[in-house]
């Protein structure tokens, strides 16, 4: 209810705890207030309510993370870090200790005042300075642009206002420093020589180049005619090949039973016997009483070679040839099979394939760039498989291959918290098909990592491809 209210008289508190409570109190009302408002946004309905709540919720919390309660600003999150290290005035100091380090050791300049009044403030001098200054420039872009996707030409004098500020006018200062000050007179030429050295060395840095690639994600995949599923009820009695070796197509792979299927065939066939005997006695008395039996016995034939066949097709047989994966083959003696439920692979390793997901950000250096495909399994990173790229899946979409590939699964994709149905993810996506060289495999569907390696190209193109894209992406320029 007070925007403002001016603490700077808790100073005069001897116990710095009692300092701390008063920088603290605005902290904890914020936090008060956005847990409060946390409450109401999840126990409301849609409505201005809820709205107000979330409102509340983001602008009480988001302000008391980045700002008030960021010890990296100089607001109360930061008075109250000063009393609980008892290092007051920690910005300032930090700001010259820094500048100190510069002069005694770079500039190898001789009594130059040194900050540190206690042992134990240098190292939270340097943490505090680099620390504070890093995010005060995170903190002014971020704030630039958002304020350039709005208005664009004041975002870029803000932006503009913060580098000059934080960056070119400190670097200006201490180049005018080093070539006007009398006390560098001596030390100039072998600063400039080091400068020099330095220089060719980042542009050599920025210009020469560095290997090149893209990781991307994906999940194993194997052609359809690779599944095995169970072709009617049953239960397993046994596993009859050993997983992992290889199969011919038509082997037996696993053993069912179904005693009902079995009864029914056994009383089939007597009621076959049964038909056949009525129609033998029949034939020489009664013709129409003959021709309505051998209906029936037409009819129970076809049921008894449909059970017949139900009853074959209990041994499961590979679909083809090549390794014979089974998951989790010790627990399915004794379970219970439905028609069409999947058991594993019959699986050739000439014709595995992964579907890799691949961002929008990186698809054309993978389409048009990419000199080599390699592949690791989620289960055995060390080792590294060939692999080449099949065919891409020629528009982007948000639906994913595999839930593995999610963050709920293990993966690095974030799903759409908007979708209600079917999970979708978060940003649209490329797939592409790869072939791998593989000779082991566990488990078809498991998620693979994928580096595209490219043609080796400078940091310094890198740095420019990521603001162009920045660029389009949120300005569209």
């Amino acid at each position: 209810p007070i925007p403002y209210v001016d603490a700077s008289s808790s100073s005069a508190f001897r116990d710095k705890r009692k300092r701390i409570m008063v920088g603290a109190a605005g902290i904890m009302t914020e936090a008060f207030l956005a847990a409060l408002a946390v409450w109401v946004w999840v126990n409301v309905e849609p409505g201005v309510v809820r709205s107000m709540a979330f409102n509340v919720m983001v602008i009480a919390g988001v302000s008391t993370l980045l700002f008030n309660g960021n010890p990296l600003l100089r607001y109360d999150a930061y008075y109250i870090l000063s009393d609980l290290l008892e290092i007051p005035n920690l910005g300032s100091r930090s700001v010259r200790y820094i500048g100190y380090l510069l002069q005694r050791y770079i500039f190898q300049i001789e009594g130059v005042d040194n900050p540190v009044s206690t042992p134990g403030e240098a190292p939270w001098f340097v943490f505090y300075g680099l620390a504070s200054f890093a995010y005060r420039l995170f903190i002014v872009i971020r704030i630039a642009m958002f304020v350039a996707s709005k208005f664009f030409a004041i975002g870029v004098l803000l932006a503009g206002w913060g580098l000059f500020s934080m960056l070119i006018f400190p670097c200006f200062k201490i180049f005018r420093y080093v070539f006007t000050d009398p006390a560098m007179q001596r030390k100039r030429s072998p600063l400039i020589l080091v400068g020099g050295i330095i220089s060719i060395f980042l542009v050599i840095l920025l210009l020469v180049p560095l290997p090149s690639f893209t990781v991307a994600e994906g999940v194993l995949r194997a052609p359809e005619k690779s599944h095995i599923y169970a072709s009617t009820d049953g239960f397993v009695r046994r596993v009859i090949a050993t997983p992992g070796e290889r199969v011919s197509q038509g082997e037996p792979l696993v053993l069912c039973e179904n005693p009902d299927l079995d009864t029914e065939v056994k009383v089939l066939e007597a009621q076959l016997k049964e038909y056949e005997s009525r129609c033998r006695l029949s034939s020489t008395k009664d013709r129409t009483e003959t021709k309505i039996l051998m209906d029936e016995i037409e009819r129970i034939k076809a049921e008894l070679d449909r059970k017949r066949a139900q009853r074959e097709e209990l041994i499961i047989r590979s679909p083809g040839d090549g390794i014979f994966i089974l998951p989790n083959s010790e627990d399915l003696p004794g379970r219970f099979l439905r028609r069409g439920m999947p058991l594993g692979f019959v699986v050739d390793f000439s014709k595995v394939t992964a579907r890799i997901v691949v961002s929008q950000r990186d698809v054309d250096r993978v389409r048009t760039r990419t000199k080599g495909v390699t592949v690791r399994l989620a289960e055995a990173v060390s080792q590294e498989f060939p692999a080449a790229i099949k065919r891409e899946v020629p528009a982007a979409s948000t639906d994913l291959p595999s839930l593995a590939l999610s963050r709920e699964g293990g993966g690095s994709l974030a799903l759409d918290p908007r979708e209600k149905g079917e999970p979708k993810a978060f940003e649209k996506l490329f797939e592409f098909d790869i072939i791998i060289s593989i000779s082991t495999l566990k488990a078809i569907g498991e998620r693979v990592f994928v580096r595209f390696q490219h043609a080796p190209e400078p940091l310094a193109l890198r740095f420019y491809r990521g603001l162009r894209r920045t660029l389009l992406s949120k300005f569209s320029i």
